[in-house]
């Protein structure tokens, strides 16, 4: 299903990946259009080494701004 709109937390635990076929031996590109948490990337990555793949590179488009964070002073 689509990640849009989904909490963070929601979108690390959503996509599932299964691999159709072997991928042994094989040094894979992986490319995603825009990244927000890196889920479903990860998820796709992780079943690319399950099909034995030896490398998995990652590339994206584009990724979200992280949000900004409340900084402190020590």
């Amino acid at each position: 299903p689509a990640q849009t709109g989904r909490p963070a937390a929601g979108r690390r635990s959503g996509p599932r990946f299964e691999p159709r076929g072997a991928a042994r031996g094989q040094r894979v590109l992986l490319v995603d259009d825009v990244v927000t948490t890196g889920a479903t990337m990860g998820a796709a990555a992780d079943a690319l080494r399950v099909a034995g793949a030896i490398t998995v590179i990652g590339l994206a488009g584009a990724r979200t701004p992280l949000k900004p964070t409340a900084v402190r002073s020590i």
